[in-house]
């Protein structure tokens, strides 16, 4: 068995809409030094798991990557499987 890091688009879905919303927001931030979005799942208490967003620099081991052309979206593999079908 192979791992894939690439995260195909059976996983997860991203609109034209959501990208330029995102690329809107690298606009804003104005730092070339940050070139992904990392997509997260934390929580789990009596509201249920949470998901979130945030800009980094930084991708992991764990990490699986969505290419979107202009930027890149991180997500490690634990988050993943919560979001696997997901449409953004």
């Amino acid at each position: 068995m192979t791992y894939d890091e690439k995260i195909g688009d059976e996983e997860i879905t991203i609109t034209e809409a959501a990208i330029n919303q995102i690329n809107d927001l690298f606009v804003q931030v104005n730092d070339d030094n940050i070139k992904a979005v990392r997509i997260y799942v934390s929580g789990g208490g009596c509201g249920g798991m949470t998901t979130g967003m945030n800009f980094t620099d930084t991708k992991t081991e764990y990490d699986r990557v969505l290419d979107v052309g202009d930027f890149l979206i991180f997500i490690d593999v634990v988050a993943l499987a919560f979001l696997r079908g997901t449409k953004i």
